[in-house]
């Protein structure tokens, strides 16, 4: 007898898609992804983590969560470097680079990183397939992952999850 989809085995917990394999995780998988989020303090429901190659990964809004809990008036801001200031740190002038920096509400600086998107990233195309973007996301919109990638980082760097990421990439033991 073939065994019911799981949103109909258990209808509470949610299908989650690993974004960066495409495939359905497995129940013992979800339950692991689910007690990590829940470990952390971030909540699954508001789009704060994602499945992506068998790991949990918060997003930004996420992050942006878990460090308003621990200090609400802290800040971020986001700088976007112009030509000259690529030079000296090795970029072309067609990469776009952002500078987020986030200061706590007593006015310290926590953290500040780079986020970069690069040119090649940008115009690079699937082989034998001119026509298709590598990095569609990136090819749409630059910018915004310009941003994205440094208040990651930043935000990591400032308010760390305090928890390793379980590995559960593979794992498809529905049984536990």
């Amino acid at each position: 007898v073939a065994k019911p989809p799981l949103k109909e085995e258990l209808p509470y917990l949610p299908a989650i898609q690993d974004a960066g394999t495409k495939r359905e995780l497995a129940l013992a998988e979800i339950k692991r992804f689910i007690q990590w989020v829940q470990e952390v303090g971030l909540r699954l429901e508001l789009g704060h983590v994602v499945a992506y190659y068998g790991k949990p990964y918060p997003t930004v809004d996420g992050l942006i969560y878990h460090a308003r809990k621990q200090d609400p008036g802290h800040t971020y801001s986001l700088d976007y470097l112009t030509a000259e200031e690529k030079g000296p740190l090795g970029l072309n002038p067609a990469d776009i680079a952002v500078r987020c920096t986030i200061t706590s509400s007593s006015g310290i600086r926590l953290a500040q990183r780079l986020g970069i998107v690069r040119q090649e990233e940008r115009i690079q195309t699937l082989e034998g397939r001119p026509e298709q973007a590598r990095f569609p996301v990136v090819a749409a919109h630059p910018l915004e992952m310009a941003e994205n990638r440094a208040m990651w980082d930043a935000y990591m760097d400032a308010y760390p999850l305090g928890l390793p990421a379980p590995d559960f990439k593979g794992e498809v033991n529905d049984t536990q």
